[in-house]
């Protein structure tokens, strides 16, 4: 999927927090697309449908995409990819 995310200032990074501590998807409808960092091994498809539906982008390292159902695994982001992508806007932002 690294192709098809184009990273921008309006672009979310969602952390995954405890609750109640001051974040909500709530408060996170305003960003378009969302994109949540995780080392979790895997989620269903339909998990990953309810992500997709709410503009969640998964952003995983790559030795973990094995564990994803293989009908998702092209629409997961690769931590590295993500880290470059990141520090191209930062400097971008700092010119």
């Amino acid at each position: 999927m690294t192709s098809g995310l184009k990273l921008s200032v309006s672009t979310g990074l969602v952390y995954a927090g405890q609750a109640g501590a001051g974040s909500s998807a709530d408060e996170a409808e305003w960003i378009g697309t969302k994109c949540l960092l995780t080392l979790q091994e895997g989620v269903s498809e339909n998990q990953f449908a309810q992500m997709e539906k709410a503009g969640i982008v998964l952003v995983v390292p790559q030795p973990l995409f094995k564990k994803y159902p293989e009908s998702v695994r092209d629409r997961l982001v690769n931590f590295e990819w993500f880290i470059g992508e990141v520090s191209e806007l930062a400097s971008s932002l700092v010119r």
